[in-house]
């Protein structure tokens, strides 16, 4: 069995339509990049462990995946959150626990290899095991194309990493491109690029729509919740 050691926001989640990782209920994934995915969870007996800042209920984690087009029948837990530690002191612990469990249970479910892919590099000794995406285009060809190589050939992951300049300036980009293509708030029907409401907050009989632009929230309108159509959540 491999294990793969999944970041969301980055990976899956990326600049391009990007919210907190509170927002769990209106979470989309770059479909793209959820392509990109399903092309590595073609290796057989490739599993997910989540290692996002997400820690949730695995089989809401599972539906989470399923609703964004990826089977949640891969996804077997998620790491631990512990305080003080990085990423990797995460994917660490979840080794000296439950993957010990799993080579104890042998045959398919012995683990042959591990891979990490996320967006930072904080990874202390696995980092020999990260593919590392940019936050700007998360999962692409070239990522799937290296985690399939490494999986199923015995060769060294070869993926350059990032530096924190490079992702910074690959925000930037991002952020002018969609600048360029933002449609106007005043179309209440558009749902273009940034246009699609990526948050609800309750407040009494009155739910707040709220846009994200340029990493802030904008609250563009608030109105009675039974004014509120399905159409208006992702």
């Amino acid at each position: 069995m491999y294990i793969l050691f999944l970041d969301v926001d980055g990976p899956l989640k990326t600049i391009e339509n990007y919210h907190p990782s509170t927002q769990m209920g209106f979470y989309k994934f770059n479909e793209e990049c959820v392509y990109y995915l399903n092309k590595i969870l073609e290796v057989p007996w490739t599993k997910i462990v989540v290692s996002s800042d997400w820690k949730a209920h695995l089989d809401y984690l599972r539906a989470l995946f399923e609703k964004n087009g990826i089977d949640g029948r891969h996804i077997i837990d998620s790491t631990p959150r512990l305080k003080d530690k990085n990423r990797g002191d995460e994917i660490q612990a979840w080794r000296d626990t439950m993957g010990k469990f799993f080579d104890r249970k042998g045959g398919k479910y012995k683990i042959e290899k591990i891979l990490i892919i996320d967006d930072n590099r904080d990874m202390g000794d696995l980092l020999p095991y990260l593919i590392q995406t940019y936050f700007a285009d998360g999962i692409t060809k070239e990522i799937a194309d290296a985690a399939i190589e490494y999986l199923t050939l015995d060769k060294p992951i070869t993926v350059r990493y990032i530096t924190p300049e490079e992702q910074r300036k690959r925000n930037a980009e991002w952020e002018n491109e969609l600048e360029k293509g933002k449609p106007s708030l005043d179309n209440k029907d558009s749902f273009g690029l940034m246009k699609v409401p990526q948050h609800m907050s309750e407040r009494g009989k009155f739910t707040t729509i709220c846009y994200y632009e340029r990493f802030q929230w904008v609250e563009v309108e608030t109105r009675p919740k039974a004014s509120i159509t399905r159409r208006t959540v992702l």
